[in-house]
């Protein structure tokens, strides 16, 4: 009895479903580090303005 992953379609589902599965990984890592990039800079700015705004009423 053959195995499943002697078929050649079978075979080129699992490997494009791997591949699939890799690129989704890369992608996922890539948003995470973007969103918390943002985080970071939407820290920074809220920061910022405090800061502005306490200089500005200290006048």
């Amino acid at each position: 009895m053959r195995n499943i992953i002697d078929d050649p379609i079978q075979k080129n589902i699992e490997l494009y479903y791997a591949f699939i599965q890799f690129v989704s990984m890369i992608t996922l890592q890539k948003v995470s580090a973007i969103e918390t990039r943002k985080n970071e800079l939407k820290n920074q700015m809220k920061n910022a303005g405090q800061k502005n705004l306490i200089t500005y009423k200290k006048r």
